[in-house]
C-alpha cells in the first residue's frame, strides 16, 4: 500500500484524513503524477477529504480551483 493515512492519538484539526507522502530520493520522483497527487489532495479542505461518495466527491471538486 502506497499511502497511508497520518494517525495518531491526538485530535488536531482534520490531520487524521490527511495522506502520508512515501519517501522520494530525487527531484524526479516528486514530479510523478501519483505523488503530487497525494499533495493535492492534503490540500483539499477537510469536507471534500472526509467525503465518502464518490459522486458527491466529484460534485463538490469541480468547484475548487487548483
Amino acid at each position: 500500500q502506497p499511502y497511508s493515512f497520518i494517525s495518531h492519538k491526538i485530535e488536531t484539526r482534520g490531520n487524521n484524513s490527511l495522506l502520508r507522502l512515501p519517501k522520494v530520493r530525487t527531484e524526479v520522483g516528486k514530479k510523478v503524477s501519483s505523488y503530487r497527487g497525494a499533495i493535492v489532495f492534503n490540500k483539499l479542505n477537510l469536507d471534500m477529504r472526509n467525503e465518502k461518495s464518490f459522486a458527491n466527491f466529484k460534485r463538490k471538486i469541480t468547484t475548487v480551483t487548483f
